[in-house]
């Protein structure tokens, strides 16, 4: 029932941010949501929006930037579960990923320099960065394996 009713907040929530971005004129520094400790900026927003535009993905602005958002709060209610349940990742297990990640991600600009100059950012800033969301991308994961760890589905479940 409580996790039924934090999803209706939430999709609620998701409703009026959304109506509300799609038409605001100025975008400014804002806290776009909170799902329990967890907070997203509107600047997080618009980081993932050029990220992806520069991906060369052509759905208008505000389709992808409600979808974009949608993803965050999903996100963050997966982080603020694990926060409830006490779900941890092993620190090796994210610099492992995160030496692996930031390899290929030089590999692909040519050089760190390339890459600082990508990102407007430094080695250091990057690396932050990056390791923030391997964290969570690894916490969101375990969560989830939590969640479905109990589930089994049989053939005729899914022909229904």
């Amino acid at each position: 029932m409580k996790k039924n009713l934090r999803l209706v907040v939430v999709l609620a929530f998701l409703f009026l941010v959304c109506s509300n971005v799609l038409h605001s004129q100025v975008l400014i520094e804002s806290v776009a949501g909170i799902v329990g400790n967890e907070v997203i900026y509107l600047s997080d927003v618009e980081n993932n929006l050029a990220q992806v535009r520069s991906q060369g993905n052509k759905t208008p602005l505000d389709i992808l930037r409600c979808r974009l958002f949608e993803e965050l709060l999903v996100s963050k209610c997966f982080l603020d579960q694990a926060r409830i349940d006490s779900i941890e990742v092993s620190e090796s297990s994210v610099e492992g990923d995160l030496n692996m990640t930031l390899n290929d991600f030089i590999r692909r600009a040519g050089s760190e320099q390339a890459l600082e100059e990508y990102f407007k950012k430094s080695m250091i800033e990057i690396k932050i960065d990056l390791k923030k969301s391997l964290l969570n991308q690894q916490i969101i994961s375990e969560v989830q394996s939590s969640i479905a760890k109990d589930i089994s589905v049989t053939p005729a479940d899914v022909r229904r």
